[in-house]
């Protein structure tokens, strides 16, 4: 017997470390910055000009992009024949329309394209801070036929910007962002004369940031959830003897905040994590309980009402535990908001 539980440990304990090593090779490749340029390769000058976004969809992580994309290039690749945007999740309604028949011929002899490109790109959202979260909005360039030691991307800094007629409703746009990475696969897709065991390639993004207006945390959010609040902590204002109007609010109150979490959490794709807003929830459901808890113990355990004195030092602890609770509720809001 003794023998089969050293084999059953020695089983499981190689379970364990073949799963913990299979977790830790599970992802093949990474994205970095690109710090230099390769000496041999073709060098692209790529700029974006968005004109148009809409259908922002936090809960499906995507969002559509009308834009203006150009190209300057010199050499024998033409890059707007094998340039691939990366992050597209719908390829049915995917645009990619070249605007001159034949790339033209800038004064310093280099090759000129531009394009009008639309479509729905995906954009992994963190919400940990949400209402008051932040995110960008980008598309990823790459060429899916030459890698970075013959092909490679230069952000156009210059002409590059965002549409003056850009706006995204319920979202303020804060700055843009453009810069080029290295993207390597980690494998050399099967092919075994591959000297590098892997497949590097010049990406280029270009990212929008924004933010929610603070605003809709404040109006839309944090009132209705404070005026509910209240309505609890009136319980703690009323004369002892009300029993039933102590022990209803607070009940009351649970359950409005419950449909009001649900309100806003309909518009959230599910996580496994507690946003900023879900924070303040947790805290504001425990001061409501412990108001249903002082109303319902003080008609328990109370039944002197007729001594005045005796009224005068519940009402005095009703204060007490009233003060508390207002004090713990904003001092946990200003600590969440100054550690954001």
């Amino acid at each position: 017997m003794k023998f089969k539980l050293i084999i059953f440990a020695k089983i499981l304990l190689l379970a364990l470390l073949t799963n913990v090593a299979t977790a830790d090779t599970l992802k093949l490749g990474s994205m970095k910055p690109a710090e230099s340029l390769p000496k041999d390769a073709q060098i692209v000058t790529i700029g974006f000009l968005p004109l148009l976004i809409h259908g922002l969809d936090i809960s499906t992580n995507t969002f559509f992009l009308d834009t203006y994309v150009w190209l300057k290039w010199k050499g024998d690749i033409d890059p707007t024949e094998s340039m691939e945007f990366i992050n597209t999740v719908d390829r049915a309604d995917f645009v990619k329309e070249l605007l001159l028949k034949e790339p033209s011929i800038l004064s310093d002899g280099s090759k000129y394209q531009i394009m009008h490109i639309e479509g729905h790109f995906f954009q992994k959202f963190m919400l940990n801070d949400f209402p008051l979260d932040k995110q960008k909005l980008s598309i990823f360039v790459e060429d899916s036929s030459h890698g970075y030691q013959q092909f490679s991307y230069v952000i156009d800094q210059q002409a590059s910007g965002i549409g003056d007629q850009l706006e995204i409703p319920g979202w303020d746009i804060k700055n843009w962002n453009a810069n080029t990475l290295i993207h390597d696969y980690g494998t050399s897709f099967g092919d075994i004369d591959s000297l590098s065991g892997g497949s590097t390639y010049s990406v280029a993004f270009f990212e929008i940031n924004i933010n929610r207006p603070s605003s809709y945390f404040i109006w839309k959010l944090l009132l209705p959830l404070l005026i509910v609040l209240s309505g609890a902590w009136m319980s703690l204002v009323l004369d002892p003897n009300h029993i039933e109007a102590r022990t209803g609010m607070p009940a009351t109150a649970l359950l409005t905040t419950v449909f009001l979490q649900q309100g806003y959490t309909d518009n959230l794709p599910e996580i496994g994590y507690l946003v900023l807003m879900d924070k303040i929830y947790v805290l504001t459901y425990i001061l409501i309980v412990i108001s249903l808890i002082r109303g319902i113990s003080t008609g328990y355990f109370n039944t002197d009402f007729d001594d005045p004195a005796h009224v005068a030092k519940v009402k005095k602890q009703d204060q007490f535990i009233l003060g508390v609770q207002i004090s713990v509720f904003a001092g946990y809001i200003i600590w969440l908001l100054t550690n954001l």
